[in-house]
């Protein structure tokens, strides 16, 4: 046998053992472990998304919670695979439609994962992770490598047969020496020059592989901090970002623990659990508070992975950190800006209730409209009984007069007119009446166009105040004994009617009333029956002319009647005659049997006069004529 042949069969045995090695087991082991490196990435960016996730589905924020599952599973499209978001109690809520029908990938990583705010579950979410592309790119860069040292090993045998040994020697030494500064972390080493031969190939090769390693590296320095440690937790590699984040060196790193960085925020029982879960070959994930070189605080989440040798037991531990300090930050501010806002919102509400104001919230492009408790019982009802609301709820209970008014004032709002909107409407209330409600608001948003968007208001019941207000108005305007109207409500309407008559050529009629023998009853029987005889006058006179009519007292036994739109003057007459029959008829009063007359006088518009004042003076000098006839009658004048 040659000493080729021989120099060839140790080569050629150490090329298949290595075939061998990478095949059975160095193979498996970077399937699995990048497996689980597929696994955790995908977990990470679940968690990136978590708040984005929790947070709309805690408050059932759907448009926004499902904007940001489509855009998740959008950037991992043809990674993941029935993506599937559930409610705390199982329920599927994402995608809408099932999952069923959709094919699962050849090879697939099952990943479930739990959605927690404040430690309280909120949700879940499954998807199937398409782990057989992945593979088989894995696969084909463990085929390259295993190729490239096949090629080595062909290289070495030829150059051994060939005895060229020392011609190759320097070049293997450097690429071994660069393999063990690439496995020490530097991915620049010192590399043979490229021959124009195989050993050439092999060196460009090897470089091209130390840019992909270099790219690789950068891409995870630049998302997590990363470092490894032993069994024993020291420190053997940290990537650039976990210095450039912690503020110390790797030489400062490298050799100690990471009780370098603890911050003192945690118990000695979290790390005791920590290490109990890792050295029992589990992942451990978590929050930790580490503490920079310049003494500043910075959170991380955590995942530490454990590497386990050929007996299960872990030899090392890969810990993979991504910094949450801002997002940690944010947290705590929300939380402040939360709770003075649930503050303020309690305050306000109590000043509400105090108030008794019902309150509303109207979305004037949609015309969704919210309302408070408040308001819903002012109606008699609660919100639950009348939902859903929007605006035509409003408008279902106001008073359709009041629908236009409010229309006008909120119009004049909306062009700027006014700087709020006000408005007194009335409201159905349950029970069939109607109350008065003070109605205010003000836009708070306005769109790009200038239309307004949300409007903000409330609702006063002011009933009680209309009411007041009507009772002083009608004391003001009537006659307290008889309840007629007095002088200045019939001057208004004398007016009125004026007008009316001249734009129509119809007749206006005003009768001037006076009782004839009331003197005498009044001094005979007392005031008191004489405040009676009054009323009942007042009643039968009332009772002689139209709804459209108009009866005033205007003092003592006096009292005026105006008559409009009439075609002929003697339909005044005949008002007169029916007032006179009518007080004459004798009347019983707490026993007393009472009997008066009615003189009468008559004045006509356009004959006698085209003003009220005017009127009047011919009536009441008519109605003298008439109690000098012989009383009991009506004269014109």
């Amino acid at each position: 046998m040659s000493i080729k042949v021989k120099l060839a069969i140790p080569t050629l045995f150490g090329l298949a053992l290595i075939i061998l090695f990478i095949e059975f087991a160095w193979q498996p082991y970077q399937l699995q472990r990048e497996k689980e490196l597929f696994r955790l990435h995908s977990v990470e960016l679940i968690k990136a998304a978590e708040t984005g996730i929790s947070q709309p589905l805690l408050k059932k924020d759907f448009g926004t919670l499902f904007s940001n599952l489509e855009q998740l599973e959008e950037i991992n499209k043809g990674r993941w695979n029935g993506f599937t978001l559930f409610t705390a109690d199982n329920r599927q809520i994402y995608p809408i439609a099932s999952n069923a029908n959709i094919p699962t990938p050849v090879e697939s990583v099952p990943i479930e994962y739990t959605l927690k705010v404040s430690d309280i579950v909120v949700g879940k979410i499954t998807l199937d992770m398409d782990w057989f592309a992945q593979k088989r790119l894995i696969i084909s860069q463990i085929d390259s490598i295993k190729n490239t040292m096949i090629g080595i090993m062909i290289l070495i045998i030829l150059i051994t047969t060939l005895g060229q040994y020392q011609v190759i020697y320097r070049p293997i030494k450097k690429l071994v020496r660069a393999t063990k500064n690439v496995q020490a972390g530097n991915l620049h080493p010192e590399l043979p020059k490229a021959s124009a031969d195989e050993f050439g190939e092999l060196t460009n090769s090897f470089s091209d592989m130390l840019v992909e390693l270099a790219l690789q590296k950068s891409a995870l320095d630049n998302h997590a901090i990363v470092s490894s440690t032993d069994q024993d937790g020291i420190i053997t590699q940290v990537n650039n970002r976990y210095t450039a984040v912690s503020g110390y060196s790797s030489r400062e790193l490298v050799g100690e623990t990471h009780a370098v960085v603890n911050s003192g925020k945690h118990t000695e029982e979290f790390f005791e659990l920590l290490w109990q879960t890792i050295l029992r070959g589990k992942t451990w994930s978590g929050e930790i508070c580490n503490r920079k070189k310049d003494g500043a605080l910075y959170w991380v989440n955590t995942s530490i992975v454990p590497c386990l040798d050929a007996a299960g037991i872990p030899n090392r531990f890969i810990w993979i950190q991504t910094d949450i300090s801002i997002q940690k930050a944010e947290v705590a501010r929300r939380r402040v800006v939360e709770t003075s806002l649930s503050k303020e919102r309690q305050r306000l509400d109590y000043i509400l209730q105090g108030t008794n104001l019902g309150t509303w919230e109207w979305d004037v492009q949609s015309g969704e409209t919210r309302f408070n408790q408040q308001w819903a019982k002012m109606l008699g009802y609660s919100l639950e009984e009348i939902a859903p609301t929007t605006i035509e709820t409003f408008a279902r209970f106001a008073h359709p007069d009041d629908l236009a008014v409010s229309s006008e004032q909120l119009d004049q709002h909306f062009k700027g007119d006014k700087d709020y909107y006000e408005c007194e409407v009335r409201m159905q209330h349950r029970d069939g009446h109607w109350i008065w409600v003070l109605d205010r608001g003000k836009v708070f948003s306005w769109a790009a166009d200038g239309k307004p968007t949300v409007m903000y208001g409330t609702h006063q019941d002011i009933t009680d105040r209309k009411v007041a207000e009507e009772k002083i108005l009608h004391l003001a305007t009537h006659d307290q004994l008889t309840n007629l109207p007095n002088l200045q409500v019939i001057r208004d309407r004398v007016d009125v009617a004026l007008k009316q008559a001249r734009r129509n050529n119809s007749i206006v009629a005003l009768l001037f009333v006076d009782l004839d023998g009331f003197k005498a009853v009044n001094d005979t029987t007392g005031h008191h029956i004489g405040n009676l005889l009054l009323t009942e006058a007042a009643e039968r006179i009332s009772n002689c002319v139209r709804e459209s009519d108009t009866v005033a007292r205007i003092g003592g036994d006096e009292f005026l009647i105006l008559l409009q739109n009439l075609k002929v003057e003697t339909e005044a007459a005949d008002v007169a005659q029916k007032v006179v029959h009518s007080v004459n008829q004798p009347a019983l009063i707490e026993g007393h049997a009472l009997q008066v007359g009615a003189s009468v006088g008559i004045s006509v518009y356009p004959i006698h006069g085209h003003d009220f004042e005017t009127l009047l003076k011919v009536a009441d000098e008519a109605m003298y004529l008439s109690k000098k006839a012989g009383k009991n009658g009506y004269t014109f004048a």
